[in-house]
């Protein structure tokens, strides 16, 4: 059959009208999962030197040729460490010294536990290895929390060892986030001022809001919504007394309009730690929690990174 010129268009645009219209179908049907906070990273714990010396092995074992050695107080950043119910020589858990070599646990202890993840899947299957073709252990849904030791980089996802029911787990590490706290008690969850462009409430110009405002009497606790460590406490002008917490790969938070700080500079906090007291400082217009992150430079609604109770 052979088209005019002017029907070859128009089955042309038919066709491209028919794939746009599958394009978001299947963009419906299938959802990609995009990761607010940046891709996966490698778990990390620290912990510090509790015997006089300790020795650096090439393997997890006492066997090992040693590589260097470690001395009593000395701490260090952990990348890996061996599966849950393992004991080589003894030794119930080999940490690995990122970049260096393995140590005893036995002569450790832990100054900065493994993160904790959050589920971001309505329903993320648990498996016996890295990878879609291993056997499936159980499953966890959207919410649930579990601690994660190693990060295993493949295609199409990246998977994370953790402990399951007593076993050595994995799961897809794209559905899940780092684990987060409201910034509040979750009775405080009323939010009287969103991201983005608004109203100044005191001068009536339009401006750019790099938070979200949670209502709160002063003196109400205010939490890190991540573990981290404090870049900065103290005044910062408007914002009155503020908190800020590098969390690691490109995160931070900020805590403004306090009326108390607890924490200091280069202190590390946990998931849920006390940061001071929600307040009124600064330039504000009444007692309130200013709550902002920021990802790889530039400021992102917060509600991207935490569910509001």
């Amino acid at each position: 059959m052979v088209f005019s010129g002017k029907r070859r268009r128009r089955a042309a645009r038919l066709a491209g009208s028919a794939l746009v219209f599958f394009l978001l179908w299947t963009s419906f049907l299938f959802p990609a999962t995009v990761r607010a906070d940046g891709p996966p990273s490698e778990p990390t714990a620290e912990v510090e030197v509790t015997a006089d010396a300790l020795n650096i092995r090439e393997a997890p074992t006492t066997n090992a040729r040693i590589v260097g050695v470690l001395y009593r107080g000395q701490k260090v950043t952990v990348d890996d460490l061996t599966p849950e119910g393992q004991t080589i020589d003894g030794v119930s858990t080999w940490y690995h010294v990122a970049g260096r070599g393995w140590i005893s646990g036995a002569y450790t202890r832990v100054i900065r536990g493994w993160p904790v993840v959050e589920v971001t899947a309505d329903v993320l299957n648990v498996r016996s290895g890295p990878g879609t073709g291993y056997a499936i252990l159980g499953q966890l849904r959207r919410g649930e929390r579990v601690e994660v030791v190693h990060l295993v980089r493949g295609s199409p996802y990246n998977w994370y060892r953790t402990v399951y029911r007593g076993k050595v787990a994995y799961i897809a590490a794209e559905y899940t986030r780092p684990a987060s706290v409201w910034p509040l008690p979750v009775s405080y969850r009323t939010i009287t001022s969103t991201w983005g462009t608004r109203i100044d409430p005191i001068d009536g110009q339009e401006k750019f809001h790099d938070g979200i405002d949670i209502a709160a009497p002063s003196g109400t606790p205010v939490y890190a919504f991540r573990a981290g460590t404090v870049a900065y406490a103290g005044w910062n002008g408007g914002y009155g007394l503020y908190v800020r917490i590098d969390h690691g790969d490109g995160v931070t938070s900020f805590y403004g309009h306090l009326s108390r700080v607890d924490v200091q500079v280069g202190q590390r906090v946990s998931l849920g730690q006390t940061l001071g007291l929600s307040g009124n400082t600064g330039r504000s217009t009444g007692p309130h929690l200013h709550f902002g992150t920021w990802v790889s430079g530039r400021s992102v609604d917060p509600l991207t990174l935490v569910s509001r109770p």
